[in-house]
């Protein structure tokens, strides 16, 4: 006795086939019960579970503090090295332009303008990472460049006082 698929219609090569070779479908006999195979059954994929204690993310204002005392350091804390760097580079380019000369020129303003753009920027990309509308990226390692540069600041002032005294 010929068994035909149920989807398509074509004839099976025998009565046993759990599968119409021609569309693929699943076929049932009236006796057996159907129960696809573990391994034709799609996979299901889980969002993997995060907990709260491994991610540490960024707090806006602790961002926004950062970036107002070292222009790019709350890009670097919110894990943006990019964004750090280009803040960082048009503070930078202004200083060598004259703006951290000790006057208070136009440049010094720009410098400052550049430091309160970078520290809104780092409170806005926090609170964005915070609700996931942005991806979470771990501390650049470029966090650690200012605390580099103030303490080898520090050191040549120590050591300018030490030489000034003798």
């Amino acid at each position: 006795m010929a068994t035909y698929c149920p989807e398509c219609g074509k004839p099976l090569p025998y009565n046993s086939a759990k599968f119409c070779l021609t569309c693929g479908a699943p076929v049932q006999r009236i006796d057996q019960k159907f129960e696809p195979s573990p391994a034709l059954t799609p996979p299901v994929f889980e969002e993997p579970k995060s907990d709260s204690k491994d991610v540490k993310y960024p707090k806006p204002w602790i961002a926004a503090v950062l970036g107002l005392f070292y222009p790019g350091w709350g890009q670097w804390y919110n894990g943006r090295r990019w964004d750090g760097v280009a803040i960082f580079g048009g503070a930078l380019l202004f200083v060598l332009l004259g703006g951290g000369s000790g006057t208070y020129s136009g440049l010094n303003l720009v410098v400052f303008a550049i430091s309160l753009y970078g520290a809104a920027e780092a409170y806005s990309t926090a609170k964005k990472i915070n609700s996931k509308e942005l991806e979470y990226k771990p501390k650049s390692r470029l966090f650690w460049l200012p605390i580099g540069i103030w303490i080898l600041i520090l050191i040549a002032f120590i050591f300018g006082a030490l030489m000034w005294a003798l």
